[in-house]
């Protein structure tokens, strides 16, 4: 997992931009399964802060 902190949007406050990946051990078990959220799955999420 990886998080940083930035200006995402351009307001002058901070956004957190959280990233990440995992494939789980039985996955292997179902190769089309895992390439099909490979594929879909987003990688990352942007938390915008909208407090101002």
């Amino acid at each position: 997992m990886t998080m940083d902190i930035g200006d995402v949007d351009g307001d002058d406050d901070f956004d957190v931009v959280l990233g990440g990946g995992y494939l789980s051990v039985g996955l292997f078990a179902y190769p089309d399964l895992a390439e099909q959220l490979s594929e879909t799955g987003d990688p990352g999420l942007i938390l915008k802060n909208t407090l101002n």
